[in-house]
């Protein structure tokens, strides 16, 4: 009786660690490759049935700034110019919604505003005149290296992991908002607090201080998919101007009231990033870290960490007590399975998806693989059981 209750503390005392080691975890941006090709079949599972709370058609917006430059020229360099966005179009369209009651959801404007250009007294008075509800980026958490114009702006530089974005953070390594967490801020005028382990939500609760996100709204082919509309901004910018003293408020009504407004660059060209399932442009990476934010998808429910505890010491138990499992099927005679790393994965694998496709909550604990592949390791080394 001793020894039974000397192993369940020492199951719940290491599934704790365990539990607290998985916060650990989900806080930084590396992820194991399995964790991304388990991640890439649930979104597509995800996406064929249509499980996931994607935005409404009529409430999202794209607006495409790829074929709206213009060339700056450089200073001192009388020969080289740099292509960058059109200001001018950006000040047109900023003015359009204020002359329009300023009614839209929010205006994520993810255009690089690092070089001045004449224009830039007009487009910063035209940004700030939509208040709280206009963001851009800055693409550095260094406080030294803001956006030109000084205008409203959140940290969207990430750190990659071989290259690609699995983990979204709600912080900068600088302990910045990221955008995705300014806009909720903005939005549900939410307070948020950090801590090492987790993210503190107002009056909502706690979650991971990373997000896998849900690809919620995607583009291929420099096509927004599922029939979200997308415009283009020198052409959407023409047709202001030429409805203006006609019928003012016609596209606005169709296309921008009490949407959201994301501006960037849908063809991609240095703003494409590679996720667990394909490369996409980072302002729809920033509007789906966003959206799964505002969806509540990110807040653990109390009920999910002790499901998540008694999983962990579920897990610990067929480590540690049984060390196999046999399953007695009617058609088949008894089988036998081992509790090694193959197993163990196949559980880990199991659980992953149920927590994703049936509670809508996205975790990462594939390092667990590697924990009790060592513990194996160190088993077959020193010939006895560590823990």
């Amino acid at each position: 009786m001793a020894i039974l209750k000397n192993t369940f503390i020492r199951i719940a005392v290491l599934g704790f660690v365990l539990l607290t080691s998985t916060f650990l975890w989900m806080a930084y941006p590396i992820n194991m490759g399995f964790d991304a090709t388990i991640q890439k079949w649930i979104a597509i599972t995800k996406t064929t049935i249509n499980l996931d709370k994607h935005p409404a058609q009529n409430e999202f917006v794209y607006i495409d700034v790829s074929r709206s430059k213009f060339l700056l020229p450089i200073k001192g360099i009388d020969s080289e110019k740099k292509v960058i966005t059109n200001r001018k179009y950006l000040i047109k369209l900023f003015n359009y919604i204020v002359q329009n009651g300023n009614q839209v959801k929010y205006v994520l404007c993810d255009v690089n505003f690092s070089d001045t250009t004449g224009d830039d007294l007009e487009l910063k008075k035209a940004a700030n005149s939509l208040g709280d509800k206009f963001l851009t980026v800055n693409t550095t958490d260094d406080i030294n290296s803001k956006n030109s114009l000084r205008l409203r702006a959140a940290t969207a530089s990430v750190i990659l992991h071989n290259g690609a974005i699995y983990k979204m953070p709600l912080y900068s390594i600088s302990d910045d908002d990221l955008v995705p967490l300014k806009m909720y801020q903005d939005i549900e005028k939410c307070n948020t607090k950090n801590f090492k382990l987790f993210t503190y939500f107002q009056k909502k609760g706690i979650s991971f201080n990373t997000q896998i996100d849900n690809l919620y709204i995607r583009a291929e082919n420099n096509i927004l998919m599922n029939g979200y509309d997308d415009l283009e901004l020198g052409s959407l910018v023409s047709s202001i101007d030429d409805l203006n003293s006609i019928a003012p408020s016609k596209i606005f009504n169709q296309f921008l009231k009490n949407r959201y407004i994301i501006i960037g660059d849908l063809e991609g060209g240095s703003d494409m990033h590679q996720t667990y399932l394909n490369s996409q442009p980072g302002s729809l990476i920033l509007f789906n870290a966003f959206w799964q934010l505002k969806i509540n998808s990110e807040i653990l429910p109390f009920y999910y960490i002790l499901l998540l505890y008694l999983f962990l010491c579920f897990v610990l138990w067929l480590r540690i007590v049984k060390k196999s499992y046999t399953v007695n099927l009617k058609i088949l005679k008894k089988i036998k399975i081992n509790v090694n790393v193959f197993s163990i994965t196949l559980l880990l694998s199991l659980f992953t998806i149920l927590s994703s496709v049936v509670l809508h909550i996205n975790v990462s604990i594939f390092y667990l693989v590697i924990i009790f592949s060592l513990i194996d390791f160190f088993y077959k080394l020193k010939k006895h059981v560590i823990i």
